[in-house]
């Protein structure tokens, strides 16, 4: 039978891909920030990756970095003989065309996530290779955060993402040795200003918020994502295989004669360990209800965690406003 929808999830053993519904001003903006980081949002890599690509390339022989930093410094005359009207033009149309697409497929995506989600009754949640085994488990979106602020990419390696991880390691790598951004910050920290102006390169340092704060945000969004549909998986595992039997204590015929036990959890594997080993120990799954809650109202928190995952925290805002600001203050 052909299959109309896309899986909200497709796991292979070196990533995962997740269907999830997100606010398309939010490619736009990682568009404009750095061509190809708002398709990596909606995890179209290829797409987001060769933009990338050419986002280094043709900047680099335009030279856009090199005269937006004179432009900001006032040096308008040094802006118009460095930059390449060769390249320039070119890099403009894709450019504009990068943050209509992104924009364009945001869109599309939270359609496609409402069909899906409307008819997708189980998602699997493995995949096993020779040489990796990749889970769905609940993680924690903080320390994704705290690792890929450490060192790009090593979020991305504690989500099971490799081809994430390796691209944003080698992208870094490039980018801080052609920029020479920890040599200017070891002289910046020695108060050597004048030192560090004269080594860093502005064409290459530029690039540096744009991608640091894309890194960010992609690796905690994706945090998030998986988390979230941590809890619809199981909450479709728990309706599939222990709702259809169970005897209400209202429609029971058996009235005076059974003991109800009642308790509520957080959604993880200790759940679905604790059914199977009621199961081991006798208990029939006719006899077990397990109902999937929702929390309402409760109020937006500062960052998310493997316990809590709502997707509204400030990481948002925050990371698009400490890329402008990275800028601003590098420049």
């Amino acid at each position: 039978m052909m299959k109309r929808y896309p899986l909200l999830m497709k796991s292979v053993p070196y990533n995962t891909n997740v269907l999830h519904p997100l606010n398309p001003w939010i490619p736009l903006w990682w568009s404009a920030a750095f061509p190809g980081y708002g398709h990596a949002v909606m995890n179209n890599l290829l797409i987001g990756y060769s933009l990338v690509i050419f986002e280094f390339t043709i900047n680099n022989l335009a030279k856009v970095n090199q005269a937006i930093y004179y432009s900001m410094i006032g040096d308008i005359q040094s802006a118009k003989d460095v930059i390449d009207l060769r390249f320039f033009y070119l890099y403009i149309g894709v450019y504009i065309f990068t943050m209509f697409d992104s924009y364009r497929r945001a869109v599309d995506l939270n359609n496609n996530y409402v069909l899906s989600y409307r008819k997708t009754k189980t998602t699997d949640t493995a995949s096993m290779s020779t040489f990796s085994v990749n889970t769905l488990n609940k993680v924690s979106p903080s320390v994704a955060l705290f690792w890929e602020m450490l060192m790009p990419g090593l979020g991305s390696l504690y989500l099971n993402h490799v081809f994430s991880f390796l691209f944003s390691l080698a992208s870094w790598v490039i980018t801080i040795t052609f920029s020479r951004f920890y040599v200017g910050l070891f002289y910046s920290l020695t108060g050597d200003f004048a030192k560090a102006i004269e080594v860093v390169n502005p064409q290459w340092f530029l690039f540096i918020p744009s991608i640091y704060g894309g890194f960010l945000y992609h690796c905690y969004w994706e945090a998030v994502k998986i988390n979230k549909h941590y809890k619809l998986s199981q909450a479709q595992l728990l309706v599939s295989e222990y709702q259809n039997s169970f005897e209400t204590p209202f429609h029971s015929e058996r009235k005076g004669e059974d003991m109800y036990i009642v308790a509520s959890y957080e959604h993880s594997a200790s759940v679905e360990i604790a059914l199977t080993e009621l199961e081991q120990n006798g208990v029939k799954k006719s006899d077990i209800l397990a109902l999937p809650l929702q929390v309402r109202n409760k109020k937006t928190r500062l960052f998310d965690n493997a316990h809590y995952s709502d997707g509204v925290s400030f990481v948002d805002l925050a990371t698009i406003l400490g890329s402008i600001f990275m800028l601003l203050g590098g420049i």
